[in-house]
């Protein structure tokens, strides 16, 4: 799916070791697509590894919503597909039938609504 140039943004996942997560960087980046690295602990070797194979931003997976939020949007900003001024711009995030309400902190999906 990060293939088809369908989305604005993507996030990998990177455990362990982090050889096939730092490698799919890597490959997203190449094709020029802004890349969210998120680990499950944050080790400082594997965040400046997965910096250096091209991610936008690293977060934890326990990190705040507020900063989540605030990365993803910088990164969207950087990427042009984002505008924080822009006339009823909302905090809404759409990926399929998912849909993310972040000034809310409401979840969407397959029609019901979560809180």
């Amino acid at each position: 799916m990060a293939e088809s140039g369908e989305f604005d943004i993507v996030c990998r996942a990177v455990d362990g070791d982090g050889v096939g997560g730092l490698v799919d960087i890597a490959r997203l980046a190449g094709w020029g697509r802004p890349v969210v690295a998120v680990f499950e602990a944050a080790a400082p070797e594997l965040v400046a590894e997965a910096f250096a194979a091209g991610a936008d931003a690293c977060l934890e997976l326990g990190a705040d919503p507020r900063v989540v939020v605030a990365q993803v949007r910088a990164v969207l900003r950087r990427a042009g597909a984002y505008d924080a001024g822009a006339p009823g711009s909302s905090g809404v995030l759409q990926v399929g039938d998912l849909v993310v309400d972040v000034d809310r902190c409401e979840v969407q999906r397959g029609g019901w609504w979560y809180r």
